[in-house]
């Protein structure tokens, strides 16, 4: 039965793959006249944001459980042209960040410029030694961390954090 398991989902990622590719080819019509190279398409079980655009791999990161959470619809397609504005600055010798470019080019394409929260609880709550500040993480921090406001936004080994609570 695994077997049979695992061929229907690779047929659901292929399915989701192609309306991925579909959605890019559209949007690269419309809005790029074509000029966007099309990258690699990737699924992601791990992934918590909406999408990523890897531009040493040129490839295009779709996170599963993010689009299972809020749909393979309309927000997939918000996904698509947000990580497309990515490639498309790289593509022509701008700047690929969350810049004023992309900010342009994101109200063109009516995308949002960040994608709904769908974080993992924290697990930690770490405190600074010297003024008490707590920060939260979701992964151990260990010693390679200090407060950023007693240490000016540098480490130093005077003001490392400290575990206060394990939340779960």
């Amino acid at each position: 039965m695994p077997t049979l398991l695992r061929t229907i989902d690779q047929v659901g990622e292929r399915s989701k793959l192609e309306r991925i590719g579909k959605i890019f080819d559209r949007v690269n019509a419309a809005f790029f006249a074509g000029r966007v190279r099309r990258p690699a398409f990737r699924l992601s079980r791990r992934m918590i944001k909406a999408g990523s655009a890897d531009l040493t791999r040129w490839e295009m990161g779709i996170s599963i459980g993010y689009h299972d959470r809020y749909g393979w619809g309309r927000e997939l397609e918000n996904t698509v042209k947000h990580e497309m504005i990515h490639f498309f600055l790289a593509a022509t010798g701008r700047p690929p960040g969350h810049n004023r470019y992309f900010r342009v080019w994101a109200e063109r394409l009516g995308c949002s410029l960040h994608s709904r929260p769908n974080s993992r609880p924290y697990k930690y709550i770490f405190e600074c030694p010297r003024c008490g500040k707590e920060y939260r993480a979701r992964k151990w921090m260990g010693k390679r961390y200090s407060c950023a406001v007693c240490s000016g936004g540098r480490y130093d080994r005077r003001y490392v954090l400290r575990l206060k609570r394990r939340l779960a």
